[in-house]
């Protein structure tokens, strides 16, 4: 199999995660959902006679996190609430197109989210750490995503 240079790339996007997300934290449940959308810029490959595109670049997006936390105590009730942060990231991806314009995209994405995001949670051990009140977020922030693609 043969590999040909395609030139560079501009592209802009989105992605958003299909229900929520959750993880153990101390004394219940954190569950969230994100979304992303930027712009990317890079290069690209172009293999079995052109069905297939593999791109490696650079970008930045805006992130929004959405978060819920859910406590096993009768006594305190979870926080929820949403932060924003920009995200420089580098991102590489493989594509398989079935038609001329359309095709499946498989990438991954890995950067860091300024400011990083903490989301907090009522502290329950009395005389601990203040880094226990809450789950940092971002950093690094890593994704992975399987997507339909149209190309124009």
């Amino acid at each position: 199999m043969s590999a040909l240079f395609r030139g560079g790339y501009v592209a802009a996007g989105g992605t958003a995660t299909l229900g929520d997300t959750s993880w153990s934290i101390p004394g219940g449940r954190l569950e969230h959902g994100v979304w992303l959308v930027g712009a990317s810029a890079g290069g690209a490959l172009s293999f079995a006679s052109g069905h297939g595109l593999a791109t490696l670049g650079a970008g930045a997006s805006v992130l929004r996190l959405r978060y819920k936390t859910l406590l096993a105590s009768p006594v305190f009730d979870g926080g929820s609430g949403a932060a924003w942060a920009a995200v420089p990231h580098l991102e590489a991806a493989l594509r398989w197109f079935v038609h001329d314009h359309a095709g499946f995209r498989l990438g991954g994405l890995a950067g860091a989210a300024f400011p990083t995001i903490d989301i907090p949670h009522p502290e329950r051990n009395v005389g601990s750490s203040p880094a226990a009140d809450a789950t940092r977020y971002g950093q690094p922030l890593l994704a992975v995503s399987l997507s339909l693609e149209a190309r124009f």
